[in-house]
């Protein structure tokens, strides 16, 4: 037995066409039986099955009204979650801003993951000063679910929350880090860039990459602390015998290109079985210098004479390493050795 034919009774009349519209929907719903729907759904909030209260909450989301809407807000009060949760989705739907001081007390008080999930949503749906201002609020006092009220706030444009996505940056949850970059981004926060270019040296992938991207977006170097990006990339299967090579790579290539200035890192690959050393510098010789006179003298490499280990480091495969792909361990910068800084 369906649904409708369920909740109104055996009486209930069969609909006259085929075509499957529910009686809240239906352009030609007499009034009465819209009426009786209504009623018998409000009526279903309070059943003992907690599908059928569920259910009824869904229903009265796509049945617009005053009893619809103060039967939802109750609901938001209901010692079932995920009633709750419900209510306050189909309060989304049926959009009557009339709603919003319902959810922002949600927001506040509940303690359940899922209601204060849907009111989120919903709040960020009604877009008034009131709702944003819930929104920011709730993100301030570290209150719902943070990943998803960061999303909202760079959706919207809420240029107040640059401060405390700054503070996401150090939560322990990633996909929160990662919506709190994409949002001060969204929201052009410069302020946020010394924090992101910690974000580089993220232990999420996610993070990395999309502070790369948004330092990008800023005009910034998007691979700090590189200065450069032409240069040479080698994997290694432990981080020991990487760590010896750099040990004494670096003099020899400052022998070899006196006037140059070098960039050396090392850097953990996503995949946590493998390392890079990563060589670049101001000098366009690096690739030939190194590949000829440094590469067959790295621990292991004396017999790859195809340089199957070898990568060239550019703008897609350094970021890469330092972002998406890896993680940086060590960087050293070495200026050549007439430079102010050496």
């Amino acid at each position: 037995m369906s649904f409708w034919k369920r909740l109104l009774g055996k009486k209930a009349a069969a609909p006259a066409q085929p075509a499957r519209v529910t009686p809240a929907t239906s352009a030609k719903q007499p009034s009465g039986a819209a009426s009786m729907v209504r009623s018998k759904l409000i009526q279903s909030l309070s059943d003992p099955d907690a599908r059928t209260r569920i259910k009824a909450a869904m229903e009265l989301g796509r049945t617009p009204g005053e009893e619809s809407l103060q039967a939802l807000l109750g609901a938001l009060k209901h010692p079932d979650p995920q009633l709750r949760e419900r209510a306050a989705d189909s309060l989304r739907i049926l959009g009557d801003p009339r709603a919003v001081r319902g959810l922002i007390q949600v927001l506040e008080t509940d303690t359940e993951h899922g209601p204060c999930y849907a009111a989120i949503n919903a709040l960020a749906a009604f877009r008034t000063p009131e709702a944003i201002q819930a929104l920011l609020s709730a993100l301030e006092a570290g209150k719902g679910d943070l990943g998803t009220l960061a999303f909202h706030l760079g959706e919207l444009k809420v240029s107040q929350a640059g401060e405390p996505l700054i503070e996401l940056l150090q939560n322990d949850i990633a996909e929160a880090r990662r919506h709190a970059v994409m949002s001060l981004q969204n929201i052009n926060y410069r302020r946020a860039i010394p924090s992101l270019q910690k974000a580089l040296n993220d232990e999420d992938a996610g993070v990395r990459e999309r502070a790369q991207q948004a330092l990008r977006f800023f005009g910034e170097n998007a691979v700090a602390p590189f200065s450069y990006i032409n240069g040479c990339i080698v994997r290694y299967p432990d981080l020991e015998q990487a760590q010896k090579d750099v040990d004494w790579l670096v003099d020899d290539l400052a022998t070899r290109l006196p006037s140059a200035d070098f960039d050396v890192g090392i850097a953990e690959v996503e995949d946590k079985d493998a390392y890079v050393v990563i060589v670049t510098s101001n000098d366009p010789d690096i690739r030939q210098v190194f590949r000829v006179e440094i590469y067959p003298k790295l621990s292991g490499k004396e017999s790859d004479t195809e340089w199957r280990g070898l990568e060239f480091s550019n703008e897609q495969k350094l970021p890469f390493y330092l972002g998406q792909g890896g993680r940086l361990l060590m960087h050293r910068y070495r200026p050549h050795a007439g430079s102010a800084s050496a």
